[in-house]
């Protein structure tokens, strides 16, 4: 992951050699008669590393989106029905935290469903515990992905994750 001066880049070579890339652009060029590929290559050209390069190398289509993350606030959940991880809560890759995130629900999911009455005080408890935490990722990773800098607010939760992951402490009722 490299963060240049006017777009981060983050790109992984597999073991056959093969280079799967992605760029975060906040402020987008014009699309060129030809494509993307080279007001990409361009914009990326304003900083030293491999980003223009790896780019400029590449024969498939640019895929380009505005998508960044699910909006704070968007429902997880409907009757029985529960959406996890990036399902429930995608965020910029600007954190790097979209696995954690997918982990820590699984365990308080679990949690959850463990020490709860039922099924529907559960998933009512899991959401009340993961919205802050998450949201507050999401509101960071966006921040970052659009250029911004955020707060040096802490995460939300941040002191009591040992204990709400810990398997062996009961959850709050």
């Amino acid at each position: 992951m490299v963060r240049g001066s006017r777009a981060a880049f983050g790109y992984a070579v597999s073991p056959d050699g093969e280079t799967h890339w992605f760029a975060r652009v906040a402020d987008v060029p014009p699309k060129a008669p030809g494509g993307w590929r080279e007001p990409l290559v361009e914009l990326l050209r304003a900083d030293s590393g491999p980003a223009a390069d790896i780019v400029a190398a590449t024969r498939d289509d640019i895929f380009v989106t505005d998508a960044t993350e699910i909006p704070v606030g968007t429902p997880w959940r409907s009757a029985r029905t529960l959406l996890v991880g990036d399902a429930a809560h995608a965020a910029s890759p600007a954190t790097g935290q979209g696995a954690s995130m997918a982990l820590e629900d699984a365990v308080v999911l679990a949690k959850s469903l463990r020490d709860a009455p039922d099924l529907d005080a559960a998933l009512t408890r899991y959401e009340a515990l993961r919205r802050p935490r998450v949201e507050h990722n999401i509101t960071v990773s966006g921040t970052l992905s659009r250029g911004g800098r955020p707060t040096g607010a802490p995460r939300p939760g941040e002191d009591d994750l040992v204990r709400l992951l810990d398997w062996d402490s009961k959850l709050a009722a």
